[in-house]
């Protein structure tokens, strides 16, 4: 196993890409030439992956194009990657289509999140939601930043079990994975103690990239999402391009999900205050879904959380979970998690025991 000292200075080594973006930036460090050498060198990066003219052993090539992560996890990565970000590389303005947790063990970094720029400092984490339009730089000698890709998948998996707690992180969670997407980012200051340690956890697995590497990924980001949800860390903020109905539709979404079981439209409407008409289509805009779909998509992620974490029959989950019969159940099962409840349980559960 790598000691801390070991794992720091691994952190600290420079790559090969770092070395060269580092002699350029001292070059000239004008930020608008910068911009404009960025600006060329995203058509030569773009036209060299698409004609595949560059050499898989050239380490600063290869470095850059990690940078540019594929927009959807590719099966290799099972769900979670983790990497340092390279010190001194430009800031591409990118986004793809999972989340991306970014935490700073030491020095600073700047990001660009849609078009508002944000500076962070020593234990500070940011959590960018899929699709957000963002770059990241550092320019100092002395900043580690880390780089957590999670699938939406998995954090659909953990917010479903993480919704019980009120917190500016459930909020968050609850509104990106209700598919609201009204919720840019959420950034939390001084994140020191469980998550730093945490974070440092997953660069030494990655270092050390031993056979459970998934398996240890998805620990340290239940810790680090528990550790939010517990409220530890009061000092957040959200960035957000909410307007007056997105407010309402996350009132809306959480009040489904605590009456998830026996609630109407009709009722639903009543406690609003709308006609179900507007109701139905406001949600609908707003989220993509019917409300029919969100108690379906809602029931299974309450019923995935107990195929995990119970031994109780699918009978059994099936009334728990408002089904009239086991039949219908499987077939709804089916249709969102796309397995029977059966072989997603003996899934998880083999994911757990490894």
């Amino acid at each position: 196993m790598l000691t801390d000292k070991e794992c720091i200075e691994k952190l600290y080594k420079y790559t090969e890409c770092e070395t060269r973006f580092k002699a350029l930036y001292h070059s000239n460090p004008n930020i608008d030439i910068f911009a404009d050498f960025n600006n060329d060198f995203e058509l030569l990066f773009f036209g060299a992956l698409q004609t595949k003219n560059f050499a898989a052993s050239d380490e600063w090539f290869s470095s850059i194009a990690n940078y540019h992560y594929p927009r959807r996890m590719s099966a290799k990565d099972n769900y979670i990657r983790v990497s340092k970000h390279d010190r001194y590389i430009l800031p591409f303005l990118h986004n793809h289509a999972y989340y991306e947790m970014i935490y700073v063990l030491n020095g600073e970094c700047t990001q660009t999140i849609d078009i508002k720029t944000v500076t962070m400092h020593k234990d500070d984490l940011c959590i960018i939601s899929p699709e957000t339009v963002h770059s990241i730089y550092t320019f100092c000698e002395d900043s580690i930043v880390i780089n957590i890709m999670v699938s939406t998948d998995i954090i659909k998996f953990i917010s479903s079990y993480l919704y019980t707690e009120t917190s500016g992180i459930s909020d968050y969670l609850s509104d990106n994975v209700s598919g609201c997407n009204s919720l840019k980012y959420i950034l939390f200051s001084s994140c020191h103690d469980s998550i730093h340690k945490s974070v440092f956890e997953a660069c030494r697995a990655f270092f050390e990239n031993d056979e459970n590497l998934q398996l240890q990924y998805k620990v340290l980001v239940v810790d680090i999402l528990s550790s939010l949800v517990q409220g530890k860390y009061k000092d957040y903020s959200i960035g957000t391009d909410k307007t007056s109905g997105d407010k309402l539709v996350l009132s809306i979404l959480e009040y489904i999900r605590k009456n998830l079981y026996t609630l109407t439209l009709d009722e639903l409407s009543e406690k609003f205050h709308y006609n179900s008409q507007y109701l139905s289509r406001l949600i609908k805009k707003k989220t993509g879904n019917n409300f029919k779909t969100i108690i379906s998509q809602m029931k299974i992620f309450e019923a995935s959380k107990l195929l995990t974490f119970t031994d109780k029959t699918v009978e059994e989950i099936a009334n728990l979970t408002g089904y009239n019969s086991a039949e219908h159940f499987i077939r709804s099962f089916r249709q969102y998690m796309h397995s029977t409840p059966t072989s997603f349980r003996k899934s998880q559960k083999t994911s757990i025991s490894k």
